[in-house]
Order: C-alpha cells, then structure tokens, then sequence
C-alpha cells in the first residue's frame, strides 16, 4: 500500500498492485516513492481526457457597474449529458472587454456548476461576497 499525504493532510492509500491502465506504468512494490509516484501521475494524465466527456468556456456577467453579487448562465447543447453527471466550472484568467488577468484573480468570485438538464445541459453560477461588475472568463467540464 501507498500512502500520499495531501497538503490539507488527507491521506490517499494506493495499492501498489493491481490498479494500473497499463504495464510500462505498472507500479511495483520495488519501485520507489519517487518513482510509484511518477507512473500514478503518468497514468491519471492518461486517464483524464478519458473521462471528460465535455469541456468549454463561457463569460459570465455580473452586469454593468455597480454590478451585482450574483450571476449565471446557462450551458446548452450537451446531448450526451445525463442527470447524474458531473459538473464542474472555475475561473479562467483571461482579458476580457471589463477586466484584466489580475483582476480575475484578485475578485472574491465563486464558481459553481449544477442544475443538470439530461439531454441539454447545466448552468454556472458566480457569486461575489462583495459585489462585482462586469464579465468574467469561466471554464467549465463534465463527466
């Protein structure tokens, strides 16, 4: 067994045996930590795409200034999406027509992805403790 200690403390258990995609990044109980760490890293970069089953970007609009503290937008056409999917949406920073990079990270947003329609799609959500104004850059997945 692996343990990984996560920097909020949580402890992953691995079995080191078992559990691989494929042999070249088989990990063994001879490898090292360095290196079972290495062929897991290996292996989730080859895993992810495979379960992503769609990805975009989106901007999300707080409105003109003074803005609001809520705001949301709906992601539509996403046949393939079932009820019990999950959806995830975080800050992109990037330029856009209100705000800078820096901006985008300095603002108090928080991104969240839900209402899953099956067969359409799901909404993002941004709310501002403080308030903001403008439009943000989103990006958002799902599986």
């Amino acid at each position: 067994m692996l343990r990984l200690s996560t920097f909020g403390g949580d402890v992953l258990a691995v079995p080191l045996t078992g559990l691989l995609l494929s042999n070249p990044t088989a990990v063994l109980p001879t490898d090292s930590l360095s290196a079972a760490v290495g062929k897991l890293q290996a292996q989730f970069n080859l895993a992810w795409p495979l379960l992503t089953k769609a990805a975009g970007s989106v901007v999300l609009d707080f409105g003109s200034a003074p803005g609001g503290t809520d705001a949301s937008v709906a992601i539509t056409g996403q046949s393939a999406i079932i009820g019990t999917s999950l959806v995830d949406a975080w800050v992109s920073p990037a330029v856009t027509a209100d705000h800078g990079v820096d901006e985008h990270w300095a603002e108090d947003i928080i991104v969240s992805a839900g209402n899953v329609v099956a067969g359409t799609g799901f909404t993002v959500y941004g709310k501002s403790a403080t308030g903001t104004y403008g439009k943000f850059n989103i990006v958002w997945a799902w599986v």
